[in-house]
């Protein structure tokens, strides 16, 4: 087993990989994204994807994250740490009398599960997950999702990319995201303004659980067509749902959700231009969010730093 000595947050962990046999390296997070961690060491910078951290590592990496993550996340990250028997540590202690304030059922249903793990917290988290939440979280309604955060150089006319992990499976229910809109940001954030100008769009391709009389899992709906983009620059805009195409005129199921989002780069003809066409190559900062109904005005994201 190899180990990485990182320092998220300016703290020093040991993160165990999956793979690969070799001494203790000592490195430096530089970036996470949906794909892994960018990391730097005495060899110069190399990326980590995530399917090479085991459960301790992935624990140990994120835990000076938690204690200001929302109450789901600090769930599923006690759940973890259920799992890999750190129930009697001071970290989960806390993390559970800090998670008791804000969900109290959440809090006792995880303190059950530690208490039949065979290792109990202590008597602080233990009454702290019985007093009552300092202030409720709003309901799941309030909240817009990111679903797709992320910095892309585009050299061909469809890049595809996996939504985030905490984009909805069902877009009806229990939040009818159906009833608010879909909002995109982007930002074009490399092109020399010599180059021709271009449109795009965004489509969302169906899941595998499509029914085949509805349209076959190849197919995708999409967004208006955007454009012309002659130069660097933010762009945004919002779009009701109604306003998702698709083809022989299949409505989307947004209660599928969507397995795949993809950015396209088009003509003015409404036509995909191929590589090695002049409007290539250029980057893309693109963050679309589900808002739901209720929410007015424009929701700002991490790319611009905060909610607004």
């Amino acid at each position: 087993t190899q180990y990485l000595v990182l320092s998220p947050a300016g703290r020093a962990t040991v993160l165990p990989l999956k793979t690969g046999e070799g001494a203790a390296v000592p490195v430096t997070v530089l970036a996470a994204d949906i794909d892994g961690l960018r990391i730097k060491s005495q060899e110069g910078e190399s990326r980590v994807p995530w399917t090479a951290i085991d459960d301790e590592g992935l624990y140990q990496l994120t835990q000076p994250l938690m204690f200001g993550a929302p109450a789901s996340i600090q769930s599923v990250y006690l759940m973890l740490g259920i799992k890999l028997n750190h129930t009697g540590t001071p970290a989960f202690t806390d993390l559970l009398k800090k998670l008791a304030k804000k969900d109290v059922k959440s809090a006792a249903v995880i303190r059950n599960l530690a208490a039949k793990a065979g290792a109990k917290p202590t008597a602080a988290a233990t009454e702290a997950a019985v007093e009552k939440p300092a202030k409720p979280e709003p309901a799941p309604s309030n909240h817009p999702i990111v679903i797709w955060d992320q910095i892309l150089s585009i050299k061909s006319p469809w890049t595809q990319a996996d939504p985030l992990p905490v984009t909805p499976h069902n877009w009806r229910a229990p939040v009818d995201y159906t009833q608010g809109r879909i909002h995109l940001r982007l930002e074009v954030l490399c092109r020399p303004p010599t180059r021709t100008p271009f449109y795009f769009r965004i489509q969302f391709y169906v899941p595998p659980a499509w029914p085949a009389t509805r349209g076959d899992t190849g197919k995708h709906y999409w967004t208006p067509l955007e454009g012309p983009i002659a130069a660097g620059g933010i762009y945004e805009k919002d779009y009701n749902f109604s306003q998702v195409e698709g083809p022989g005129g299949i409505n989307y199921d947004f209660s599928l959700g969507t397995s795949k989002l993809q950015y396209s780069t088009y003509n003015a003809t409404n036509q995909g231009i191929p590589a090695g066409a002049d409007v290539y190559p250029y980057k893309i900062h693109i963050v679309v969010t589900l808002i739901p109904k209720g929410i007015k005005g424009r929701v700002k994201t991490a790319a611009d730093g905060g909610a607004e």
